[in-house]
């Protein structure tokens, strides 16, 4: 049995202006206030001059790093990353791995890139520079300085020292350099002549 669709089409004709709207089922009126408005108020409301002049990008909290003591010694040891969840992990609306659950992501990737820690020191950026030799791939964080500064000063990618990086890699003096070994983490810690 064939069958057999005809379907016509209408040439509509476009309002001339976008002001001529058709409304099509019931309509209300919207009860919040207008969230662009409340921002835009708000920031009038500012007097951005006095705050800036106020600022001191040097102790800008979201740029600065927490504080890692210097290495006194060299020395080299292994850090078991291992660590329970303290949150179910959802993925598609599915708990993927749930609260409690022991992981260590060393166990399922391989990596070839560093994690190096420096301090806000000029002996440490040239430790950097003529002993770590930062490659493609390897993350440079900061400790005790602030980030955004130190990156315009020094033209290179920073990132910023916290508690959780401090935590996951086990890191306890700087200069440091972190590499994977196994399942595990080597930490390097290097002591500076200066």
């Amino acid at each position: 049995m064939l069958l057999l669709l005809s379907v016509s089409f209408v040439p509509v004709r476009c309002p001339a202006s976008a002001r001529e709207m058709v409304t099509i089922g019931p309509t209300f009126a919207i009860a919040e206030p207008d969230t662009l408005d409340e921002i835009k108020q708000r920031a009038r409301s500012v007097d951005w001059d006095s705050w800036l002049r106020r600022s001191d990008p040097e102790r800008a909290s979201a740029f600065r790093s927490i504080d890692l003591p210097r290495a006194l010694r060299n020395r080299s040891f292994l850090f078991d990353p291992t660590y329970t969840l303290p949150r179910d992990i959802v993925g598609n609306g599915k708990v993927l791995w749930p609260k409690g659950t022991t992981i260590n992501v060393y166990e399922r990737i391989r990596t070839t890139s560093r994690t190096i820690v420096i301090a806000d020191d000029p002996e440490h950026f040239l430790w950097l520079r003529d002993v770590a030799k930062p490659q493609a791939g390897d993350r440079v964080f900061l400790a005790g300085g602030n980030v955004l500064v130190r990156m315009r000063a020094e033209q290179r990618r920073l990132y910023v020292l916290d508690a959780r990086v401090v935590e996951r890699f086990g890191l306890a003096a700087v200069p440091a350099i972190v590499r994977q070994e196994g399942n595990r983490l080597r930490v390097t810690e290097y002591a500076l002549g200066g």
